[in-house]
């Protein structure tokens, strides 16, 4: 039985009149390795420093390991963004 790591559910994010996102759905397991990719402009940035904490989702959960990732404080956010790109470094 595989285990999720990351589940971002309804994910939408807007910038003023500008949605960036729309409804994003994605799970991700332990063990496995993903790509996000798309053209330029298609919101992969946005999802990272939404999933990072940088910025707050306008709608939709981020779900880390069990934990909402846009409800923990900065300190949590910023230790989380650096053992996730940490684990992910090749």
């Amino acid at each position: 039985m595989s285990e999720t790591l990351l589940k971002i559910e309804h994910l939408t994010h807007r910038f003023g009149g500008l949605q960036a996102l729309t409804d994003i759905n994605v799970e991700l397991e332990k063990g496995t390795i993903n790509a996000l990719i798309g053209p330029n402009g298609a919101g992969k940035t946005t999802v990272f420093n939404l999933v990072s904490g940088f910025y707050i989702p306008s709608e939709g959960d981020i779900i880390f390991d069990v934990t909402t990732t846009f409800c923990w404080c900065m300190t949590m956010r910023t230790a989380t963004s650096f053992l996730t790109a940490h684990d992910l470094t090749v």
